[in-house]
């Protein structure tokens, strides 16, 4: 969850793991309550939701236009995301009494590059991902068979998909395994390459991780692969990287129980990126040349007008590829015949 906090957003010693690179916003004086204003009630009366638009209004205007009209900002937008990786439900203590639902949650680390999934409305957004279990459930839980949203109307767009109970575990009765889809709108930055998305239509994320609670087991590392491609989404090569070390009274189907449901958490339904390779091939040709002329405008010592003209020029290009020829033109007017603006 910690893709939505504002240690997320600062980075640096903020963020969780430490040392994880802030949100591009942050160094230019951004504040959380600049694009999510408070109400009347103060902090608990938030707007959660924000949009790009509201500064960004040639890039949101060009894309709407183009290929990747179906896109929000963050699948492109949203790098690495760090925070929670797995979450166990087991025994182990709850202010300081035994409880047989002790959450460990403290399995952090980073999921890259992350993946992305379409919304309610069929819009691509950046999602964080993750397994859960929870022991000790007496009834048996059907899969869910679709991933259902938490707001259906399009209020938030995080879902959830239950994968139903297992008990071929040494303890703890039956297992409930679900998986959480989170939208990720931070940390913001620059764009992922063209190829990460079209090169293959499967996606591969790398999630590596430390369980560090203060319950369960001494501090341990794993990693886990995330595959999501038209056969649906599934977590594989769940191992630990270093030995575990349960602690007195813990045994590893309380705080670990994936070592025993490593390829349990499956989700169906088509996450591939499909790719018209023909077309995908002519516009990375007219992105490379595009992205070519505007280093070299760039390297030109432009006064202020001119730079904020060639933001807006780049933000308008780089969100709409086909009209490459046309900002062609515009790009070369910078380099060669740019009549200089009056300062």
């Amino acid at each position: 969850m910690t893709s939505r906090r504002g240690g997320t957003y600062i980075g640096g010693d903020y963020s969780i793991p430490q040392g994880m690179p802030g949100d591009i916003h942050y160094p230019l004086g951004i504040q959380c309550v600049d694009c999510h204003p408070t109400g009347e009630k103060g902090m608990g009366d938030m707007e959660r939701a924000a949009t790009c638009q509201d500064c960004h209004i040639e890039a949101e205007e060009s894309i709407k236009k183009g290929v990747h009209k179906d896109l929000l900002c963050n699948a492109c937008h949203v790098g690495p995301l760090g925070g929670y990786q797995i979450t166990i439900w087991g025994p182990g203590e709850v202010a300081g009494r035994e409880n047989p639902f002790h959450k460990y949650s403290l399995y952090y680390g980073i999921q890259n590059p992350p993946i992305i999934m379409k919304d309610q409305k069929g819009r691509w957004m950046t999602v964080k991902v993750w397994p859960h279990s929870v022991g000790n459930i007496r009834s048996s839980v059907s899969p869910s068979g679709e991933i259902k949203f938490r707001w259906p109307s399009g209020e938030t767009r995080d879902a959830y998909y239950v994968v139903g109970t297992f008990d071929d575990l040494p303890s703890n009765n039956k297992h409930l395994l679900w998986v959480e889809f989170q939208e990720s709108s931070h940390p913001m930055g620059r764009s992922r390459s063209c190829e990460s998305c079209h090169e293959n239509e499967t996606q591969r994320s790398l999630s590596e991780w430390e369980f560090y609670d203060s319950d369960g087991a001494e501090p341990f590392r794993g990693r886990h692969t995330i595959i999501a491609d038209r056969k649906g989404l599934r977590f594989v090569d769940m191992s630990n990287t270093t030995p575990i070390k349960p602690l007195p009274g813990r045994r590893l189907e309380d705080f670990a129980s994936w070592i025993y449901l490593k390829d349990r958490w499956v989700v169906p339904g088509d996450f591939s990126i499909k790719t018209d390779k023909k077309r995908y091939k002519e516009l990375l040709k007219k992105y490379n040349l595009l992205k070519g002329l505007s280093e070299k405008v760039i390297e030109k010592k432009l006064n202020k007008k001119d730079r904020q003209r060639l933001k807006r020029l780049r933000e308008e290009v780089f969100h709409n590829i086909q009209t490459g020829y046309t900002q062609q033109k515009r790009f070369d007017a910078f380099i060669y015949n740019r009549q200089p603006s009056k300062k």
